[in-house]
């Protein structure tokens, strides 16, 4: 007899085994003074954790009912976080005693300490909560006896035991074919290459279907068809969902067209689109429009009339209805379910990779049962086909087809969908469900989602292998949720995702109430029992719309999902009365929010990993930060006033990710920086003017675990060679964009001022003298230093901005060195008066040289022996006064050979002949120059019959 009943918070089981595994760790590493009657109490709990987490993915996987089971649900839920919780208090206690308190009271002067109080913090207190954590974990043990559980949770253990974790295997497997719908798509297509008749005519060509039908995925293929290359002046997506905001569509319609944003009122709105489209043949996406009311859409629509003949809309809808108003019945394409030869294929696919069972005879007759039970509907086979995907023994394909789920009718949720999450592993379950704090259609991006799955613990090492960096895991993570089709890119821009509205469905089924979504909890009774809360932000956030935080006290998860509104205001009393005591949050978003300042009671976030303070006010981060030992990720960008980071930053050792792009105010950082040695993400580093309390270039050796870009701003402080050398760029393996920074001082100014206070007693000729020296040192020191910071060959972009030297060293120009370079900048270098022989680099797609004052003259020097810059596809210069001739290399033939843009600007003595090959250049663009029109053409005569010149003020 089946005892267990249906999980309504299926991620449960996920939660208690990630929960036995940090137990198992916290007990072996002794992480607390040891206490006997503490320690026996975590014995126990490392009993019974494995057997309630077995009895949970059984009731998962079977899907009976019982419903005096179904009342242990919560209890479970809440001592699986309430352990987890008293966990962590120890692993403070340890960071704590490695800070210590002669350290913390020197770098922390006349700030609170976050750790007195928890020092004051009576011991009864922490052994009160294990008490009780103890007590209700032995009622729940009690309850499994009664109920004639515990022989089953032992087999269970056991079995789970001898089942070994698979991994995906690594695919690039893409949505690049609809299956089952080419007549469908050959006949849009015709319809959109058809240019006769008037624009309302066959103006718009909606999609029809139920969910999961695959709308979407043609739409896409068809936007992105190679057929329609060339064929639409302008191309926009915009995904409408639910609520059909026509102000809020025409915004998003206006930004895709113009590429820029737009805050007038609604009419004028109206009006520049009218204006944009005027004239212009569009292709313009509907998704997933739900609204049915005629009048909506013809507001909508008044500007789209303004188009040439030949633009079209395409709408997708589940709704006939919504066709049939904005087109009529007569150009509708309702799709069906997929016909019989289409569905295998499109299963196998997703299953095994190919697209029938030749490889595997014996899963043939187990997969078409499968792909009958999944009725012809796309999503389901595709889910279905991904879970099975590292599932290849035929008795495993047998336990899918032969389960329960099949016949169960007590939720809505597509049984093939059900089974696709049942048959995640564990570490797949917890992330996937952490989704349901996504509202439909809202689109994230992969980086974003997996540092806040490493926020909240979710990511675990293997336990055999090579250990990872937890980032590693997380993207392996995504990649795997992607390949079973349970995440998919957006179609507006291949860098974000998001998750179909039945997989979205899915995600709030299985987590309950554990992760709440504003919005689509309001009025729930059951609210209060959230962990993990995400809402749509308000342009004005009052307190009274949060008086729910008075009720969470173990909230971790305060998430705001940014809208359309990027302004945004915050009310004091949240920011000040109800965020601080909320003192189990591991992330804490409030990006976009108008706030100039944080309360120095946010010291009480102890348990923090996450913070997202972008596109804030705020000014200066307060010292007490430095006392949230367990920070992770803190997200400043485009925090334009921030001019100070704190002096105590250097506690923060557990701190991965900097983000402080795009933070104009910042000139210095804390010296601490250098002590945070397990930073991935450091977006900038500024070298202080003196050293001790700021940061000195030699600080970067401690890094060697950055990635992606980095920018060292100030050179111009570094005062001693052995700073440079010290820095170790070449060790830095992860960074792939480098930016290379000297400040332009007022050197010249300050000359003069001195000067005139030296007159009365030095020379003219002394004077020049002591200046020439002091200029020549300055030049040697420029030079030194850019020597030593030569980077790894992984980088793939670089900028060199107002570098003070007269030439670069070999580095810059080092086949041998830059393997993967395919970007570099030099900027405003006013010294320099020969470039590096940049044409020696073989994978080099895109060079910009501006501000070179000094340059009159580019030669073979340029072209490097042999060289030809084999691969640039664009080059500009920009702003060269004194640049007056262009030769080719007498020793490269045929250089140039990939080039496709060139462009020439301000560059008014430019004379004589330019590069005679450029055949592969492909536009031709000329502008009217201020200089004689003789001279003009003069330096367009060359080769132009198939060449193209981008030439501004010559």
């Amino acid at each position: 007899m089946e005892v267990l009943s249906r999980v309504g918070d299926s991620c449960l089981s996920a939660i208690f085994d990630l929960l036995s595994e940090k137990l198992k760790e916290y007990l072996s590493n002794q992480l607390w003074d040891s206490k006997e009657e503490i320690h026996a109490h975590m014995e126990s709990w490392m009993t019974l954790l494995p057997k309630i987490t077995a009895l949970l993915q059984h009731a998962e996987e079977n899907q009976v009912a019982n419903k005096f089971v179904k009342s242990y649900l919560d209890d479970l839920r809440d001592l699986a976080y309430d352990m987890e919780d008293i966990l962590e208090e120890f692993v403070i206690d340890a960071k704590e005693s490695k800070v210590g308190p002669s350290k913390r009271q020197r770098i922390i002067s006349g700030v609170k300490n976050f750790f007195s109080s928890n020092k004051a913090k009576p011991n009864q207190e922490i052994n009160s909560m294990v008490m009780d954590l103890s007590s209700r974990s032995q009622k729940i043990e009690y309850g499994m006896r009664s109920l004639g559980l515990t022989n089953l949770a032992l087999k269970l253990e056991d079995r789970s035991h001898k089942v070994a974790a698979k991994r995906l295997p690594e695919s690039s497997l893409l949505e690049d074919k609809v299956w089952g719908r080419d007549r469908e798509k050959d006949a849009i297509l015709q319809r959109l290459l058809k240019d006769g008749g008037s624009l309302e005519q066959d103006f718009v060509i909606p999609i029809v279907g139920m969910g999961g039908l695959g709308k979407t995925t043609l739409a896409r293929l068809i936007y992105n068809d190679e057929k329609l290359k060339g064929k639409f002046d302008l191309k926009a997506w915009v995904c409408v969902s639910d609520e059909f905001d026509v102000a809020q569509i025409t915004r998003t319609i206006f930004e895709h067209v113009t590429g820029k944003s737009c805050d007038s009122d609604f009419g004028l709105l109206q009006e520049k689109l009218r204006g944009e489209l005027s004239g212009h043949k569009f292709l313009l996406v509907l998704d997933d429009v739900w609204n049915k009311e005629y009048g909506q859409w013809d507001v909508l629509k008044r500007p789209f009339m303004s188009g040439a003949l030949g633009s079209k809309i395409i709408v997708t809808t589940r709704n006939k209805d919504v066709g049939m108003m904005m087109r009529g019945d007569d150009g509708v394409y309702n799709l069906a379910l997929l016909q019989d030869d289409a569905c295998l294929p499109l299963f196998t696919r997703h299953a095994l990779g190919k697209e029938n069972f030749d490889a595997h005879p014996n899963l043939q007759d187990v997969g078409e049962k499968l792909v009958k039970r999944c009725k012809r509907l796309p999503l389901a086979l595709k889910t279905l086909g991904g879970a099975l995907r590292v599932k290849l023994g035929r008795d495993e394909w047998e336990i899918v087809l032969n389960s329960d789920i099949w016949s169960s009718s007590e939720d809505k949720i597509l049984p093939a969908l059900r089974l696709s999450y049942n048959h995640l592993p564990s570490h797949l379950k917890r992330c996937f469900a952490y989704c349901a704090l996504f509202p439909q259609d809202y689109e994230f991006k992969e980086k974003e989602l997996v540092l806040l799955w490493m926020a909240e613990g979710l990511l675990q090492q293997q336990s055999h292998g090579k250990k990872q960096m937890e980032e590693e895991i997380g993207h392996q993570y995504f990649h795997e949720l992607f390949l079973r089709s349970l995440f998919q890119q957006s179609s507006t821009n291949k860098s974000w995702f998001v998750m179909h509205d039945l997989i979205n469905d899915l995600a709030v089924h299985v987590a309950g109430k554990i992760f709440c979504n504003l919005e689509r909890s309001m009025g729930d009774e059951k609210l209060e029992k959230a962990r993990h809360l995400s809402f749509t932000p308000h342009e004005y956030e009052i307190s009274e719309r949060f008086t729910i935080l008075d009720k969470l006290k173990h909230l971790r998860t305060f998430l705001p999902l940014l809208g359309d509104k990027t302004c945004l205001y915050l009310s004091k009393r949240i920011l000040h009365e109800f965020l601080p005591t909320l003192n189990r949050l591991r992330v804490l978003s409030l990006h976009h929010y108008k706030i100039r300042e944080l309360p120095e009671s946010f010291q009480n976030l102890k348990h923090i990993r996450y913070i997202d303070f972008s596109y804030t006010s705020i000014k200066c981060i307060p010292e007490s930060v430095g006392s949230l030992l367990f920070l992770q990720t803190m997200l400043l960008c485009g925090c334009g006033g921030l001019s100070k980071l704190p002096m105590t930053i250097g506690n923060l050792i557990d701190l991965h990710h900097l983000d402080i792009t795009d933070t104009s105010s910042l000139k210095e950082m804390p010296s601490g920086i250098g002590n945070l040695k397990n930073l991935v993400t450091l977006s900038k580093f500024i070298v202080g003017k003196t050293s001790g309390m700021m940061t000195r270039l030699s600080d970067l050796k401690n890094l060697s675990q950055l990635q992606g870009r980095l920018s060292i701003e100030d050179l111009q402080n570094v005062l001693a060679i052995q700073d440079a050398r010290e820095a170790n760029l070449d060790k830095i393996h992860g960074l792939e964009k480098l930016v290379l920074k000297w400040t332009t001082s007022n050197n010249d100014l300050e000359r003069t001022t001195s000067n005139s206070d030296l007159e009365q007693t030095t020379s003219n000729n002394d004077l020049e003298q002591t200046t020439s020296d002091n200029d020549r040192d300055e030049l040697v020191l420029k030079m030194q230093v850019l020597s030593c910071l030569k980077p790894h060959s992984n980088l793939k972009s670089l900028k060199i901005s107002c570098y003070g030297g007269e030439n670069f060293p070999p580095w810059v120009c080092d086949p041998s060195l830059f393997l993967n370079l395919s970007s570099m900048k030099l900027n405003h270098c006013e010294r320099c008066t020969l470039l590096p022989s940049l044409g020696l680099l073989t994978v080099l797609k895109e060079l910009i040289i501006e501000g070179m004052d000094s340059i009159e003259a580019i030669g073979s020097e340029f072209y490097g022996r042999h060289g030809s810059f084999p691969s640039l596809a664009e080059l500009v210069f920009r702003n060269m006064p004194k640049w007056k001739e262009w030769t080719s290399s007498a020793e490269s033939a045929g250089e140039f050979p990939c080039l496709h843009r060139l462009v020439i600007e301000n560059c008014p003595k430019l004379l004589g002949q330019l590069p005679s090959n450029l055949s592969s250049l492909k536009e031709k663009f000329k502008k009217k120059s201020e200089m004689n029109q003789d001279a003009c053409k003069k330096k367009l005569e060359y080769s132009l019959l198939k060449a193209v010149a981008f030439i501004y003020g010559l």
